[in-house]
């Protein structure tokens, strides 16, 4: 297996993602910046392996570019999800309590009982 090592450089990424980099900027004349999208793998040929012209420090330039993958975003995804059903379930609940005569959510009834039976609600 071949891999291409491809994305830009620590100092690139570093100026692209700070705050005051989202002002357009004119790009060096001799700039040359290209992506493509294949949907095979590309390989290094045996020539180009063989160049006297390879850079041998190539990989050297991602050193120091840190990961910014949170491994558990999908989790925390699903925690709000749920965060937010069981809020929209309360909304629902209370409404429905509102609309069967103005009955106060169980969860209120609870809080105003455990106040009384403590002695404090008096």
């Amino acid at each position: 297996m071949c891999m291409t090592p491809h994305g830009p450089d620590v100092p690139t990424y570093t100026a692209a993602t700070r705050e005051d980099s989202q002002q357009p900027m004119r790009l060096d004349p001799c700039t040359l910046a290209f992506m493509f999208e294949v949907s095979l793998t590309p390989r290094v040929t045996p020539a180009a392996l063989g160049s006297p012209c390879i850079d041998q420090d190539y990989y050297k330039c991602w050193w120091g570019l840190k990961s910014h993958f949170d491994r558990d975003w999908y989790l925390k995804k699903q925690q709000r999800q749920q965060e937010q059903q069981r809020e929209k379930e309360q909304m629902q609940n209370g409404k429905q309590a509102a609309a069967d005569g103005g009955m106060a959510p169980i969860g209120l009834v609870d809080s105003l009982k455990s106040v009384v039976v403590s002695g404090t609600g008096r």
